[in-house]
Parts: C-alpha cells; structure tokens; sequence
C-alpha cells in the first residue's frame, strides 16, 4: 500500500514498512503468503497495512475474537502503545 498511496519506489516503501514489520512481529514473515499463516498473524498483516497509510483514526471491530491468550496480549499492549 505505501509504495501505491504514497508514489514510493519499491526500496523506500521497503524501508518505511520495515519499522511497521517489526512491530508487529512480521520481519520473519514479510515475504509468506497471506493465505499461509495463520487467522491471528493474518490480523497483523492487516493491522500493518492499516497503519502504513499513516491514519489520523484507526477503527478496529473486535481484532482479538477467538485470540489465543498470547496474541490477545500482544495486541492489548500494542494497542495500548498506539495510543
């Protein structure tokens, strides 16, 4: 999306979605498939896509239904930390 929305050559999109991969735990999986990872990192993948396009307000319906503890706990804290 950013190389699209902000007219980025593919290298600087690369390097502006980076930090977002990281924070989201996606580093090791920036060049999987969507369809071969799992419904909870899919979430992510859809979080970080969200947010490389710099919103002012992100809304999110229910992001952690059917989370596993771990993952619900991830995004409670990264939630938290965007606020």
């Amino acid at each position: 999306p950013a190389a699209y929305h902000f007219n980025l050559e593919l290298p600087r999109a690369a390097l502006e979605v980076a930090p977002l991969l990281s924070a989201c735990g996606l580093t090791d999986m920036a060049d999987y498939p969507v369809a071969a990872i799992s419904r909870a990192w899919r979430q992510r993948v859809a979080l970080a896509r969200a947010l490389a396009l710099r919103p002012e307000v992100l809304l999110l319906d229910n992001p952690v239904a059917g989370m596993d503890p771990g993952q619900f706990r991830w995004w409670r804290s990264f939630l938290a930390q965007l606020s």
